[in-house]
């Protein structure tokens, strides 16, 4: 048997989760993302491969402080990442790194270090 460590990139799954709501017609802003049963998912992806074993699963997110000039988005944000820490966290080992956001005119612009 095969063994298979899975490496998540948060915000990329998030992002296409998101896409594959919109495709569906389905209103992202209605989505709990914090609540998805990610652990059930890769196992229902996986139990096809009879050779494979997971013997790991690693889910890379960003650290999200809070700025003073976006405090509401900021709280927004790490009530998010709590959430769904909490939810991950019996399943997958996390790892986390650094994210910031900047407020410029009427958008959202990102920064982010991943560390791990």
């Amino acid at each position: 048997m095969k063994k298979v460590i899975i490496l998540i990139d948060g915000e990329n799954f998030r992002f296409k989760v998101e896409d594959i709501l919109t495709l569906n017609k389905l209103n992202i802003n209605k989505i709990d993302f914090s609540r998805i049963e990610l652990d059930k998912l890769i196992n229902q992806v996986f139990n096809v491969f009879k050779d494979l074993e997971i013997v790991e699963k690693r889910y890379y997110s960003a650290k999200i402080h809070s700025v003073k000039e976006t405090e509401s988005k900021s709280k927004e944000l790490i009530s998010l990442q709590r959430r769904l820490k909490k939810n991950l966290i019996k399943d997958f080992y996390l790892v986390t790194g650094f994210y910031f956001y900047f407020e410029k005119r009427d958008y959202f612009s990102e920064r982010s270090i991943q560390l791990g």
